[in-house]
């Protein structure tokens, strides 16, 4: 494939991939595939090749019947060859697409809604950084790379995580989905990527049950209703309990989204899935040491473990019951730098890891796991006393933040000014380099203003206004967005 590349062009790649995509699809090893999480090891490339040269030569052609083969008959069983299952088959993939040129080539692991997993291989376009091309088997999608809210890996998707791998390698990072992000803001809970974006539609209530007077509020109701970057509807009810540096959230939640129509039948043309969530959070830090007169430092990190269990109400797996589970942990230093109220500085420098396996090919249960680095982050951010003004003091805010992981490096600059109750701040964020693929939060060249109002103790208000700086976005009519929030306290 690499002494070829030169001589076709992007399309011709492509397809040729996509054709032994079908060709290692209709070798699809079931009994690989019924024991998922006990078939150790892996198939390789020539394994499928070969498979997929016998098949030819005896006419199987999986169970398709237009393709005139015997696969549709029950003889066809008899007379084939197995090689590999989605994962293997995605790695292949991906290994013949880096070997066209395709450097920026990965495959995804993600949860279905009948409660398995899938792989299919993604990769950017080598020529223009803004085009992603999506594998699975024998089909393509060409996506105008626009960050995690325009990643669809499949119309089953169902997953609160992303992981990502190498092909035929190990695990190279963790995203969370549009999903997983709504759970997780339902509690409070912080998303895991630093740029992270908020969920475009959101409304929540929460009410405490410590009523008593001089009672610490740490148990609370939510109920709410939200819209996630793709579309998906949620209403949601739970309970979250707070406590020092650390929170724990149960969810009861309905997902309702539209999908193609070719999924369903015509009377169902919603897919809704009925769930439990639940996550713990528990925060870490040491005692601040004294570096200077001005200056302290002190470790930090958090953990963090989940939980979803789902049930889909309607569509062809109706009733089917899966869960995911997921768990990562983070550690930095941070120090803080302080003149009085004239200046003050913040440094963190950390890393956030996960659990994965060496290689996405072996998905054998009993495997000792490896350590994934999700990302390292970079931030500095600052605080500068102006003076005074009729609207009470006025502060330089400034802020510095960069992440660097094997998918790219992103990052985000702020600066602006902040009075007793009002600032306002322009912000610069996206990815870094050309080599980024644009599959997480914050990979979108955007430029916006951030305006915030405490009105009162109790009432904040806040608006973003952005624009994209990439090629024209197909799910807007207008490169622009307004982004509006709403907090009020009522007791």
């Amino acid at each position: 494939l690499n002494s070829i590349k030169n001589d076709l062009t992007t399309d011709e790649k492509l397809t040729l991939v996509q054709v032994w995509g079908a060709q290692f699809q209709d070798a699809h090893d079931p009994g690989r595939l019924k024991n998922y999480f006990t078939s150790k090891g892996i198939v390789s490339i020539d394994q499928m090749m070969k498979a997929a040269k016998y098949n030819t030569q005896v006419k199987y052609f999986g169970e398709d019947p237009r393709r005139m083969g015997f696969g549709h008959l029950s003889q066809g069983y008899s007379i084939n060859q197995w090689a590999g299952v989605c994962r293997d088959i995605a790695s292949a993939q991906g290994i013949m697409l880096q070997s066209l040129g395709f450097k920026n080539t990965f495959v995804v692991s993600f949860a279905k809604v009948n409660g398995g997993m899938h792989v299919i291989t993604v990769t950017q376009d080598p020529n223009q950084a803004t085009q992603l091309y999506v594998l699975d088997y024998g089909r393509r999608q060409d996506l105008p790379a626009h960050g995690e809210k325009n990643f669809v890996p499949g119309v089953d998707d169902s997953a609160i995580n992303y992981r990502i791998f190498k092909p035929g390698g190990r695990m190279v990072d963790n995203i969370q989905s549009s999903f997983g992000k709504v759970l997780s803001e339902a509690l409070s809970i912080k998303a895991r990527d630093p740029l992270a974006r908020p969920t475009p539609v959101f409304v929540k209530a929460e009410m405490s049950l410590d009523q008593k007077a001089g009672q610490s509020r740490e148990h609370y109701v939510v109920g709410g209703m939200a819209k996630d970057d793709k579309g998906a509807d949620y209403a949601f009810m739970g309970f979250k309990k707070d406590w020092r540096k650390g929170r724990l959230g149960i969810l009861m939640a309905n997902q309702r989204r539209k999908i193609l129509p070719h999924e369903m039948s015509s009377s169902q043309q919603s897919k809704n899935l009925d769930l439990i969530y639940a996550h713990i959070e528990q925060e870490f830090a040491t005692q601040e040491i004294s570096l200077s007169q001005s200056t302290q430092a002190r470790i930090e990190g958090l953990t963090g473990l989940l939980f979803l269990i789902s049930r889909t109400r309607d569509g062809f797996y109706k009733s089917k019951i899966s869960g995911q589970g997921d768990f990562y942990a983070e550690a930095a230093m941070r120090i803080k730098q302080k003149w009085g109220d004239k200046l003050q500085l913040t440094h963190r420098a950390g890393v956030q890891v996960t659990p994965g396996i060496s290689d996405v090919r072996n998905n054998y249960i009993l495997q000792i796991p490896t350590i994934t680095f999700a990302h390292f982050f970079l931030s500095t951010e600052g605080k500068a006393l102006l003076g005074k003004t009729f609207v009470g003091k006025t502060y330089l805010i400034a802020q510095a933040l960069i992440l660097l992981d094997v998918l790219g490096e992103r990052g985000r600059a702020r600066l602006g000014l902040q009075f007793d109750r009002f600032s306002v701040v322009g912000q610069l964020e996206g990815r870094l380099s050309q080599k980024t693929i644009q599959i997480q939060d914050g990979s979108e060249r955007r430029a916006g203003v951030n305006l915030t109002w405490q009105a009162s103790k109790d009432i904040h208000v806040s608006a973003l206004a952005e624009k994209i700086l990439e090629s024209p976005a197909p799910y807007l009519s207008m490169s622009y967005q307004v982004m509006a929030q709403l907090g009020i306290n009522l007791y």
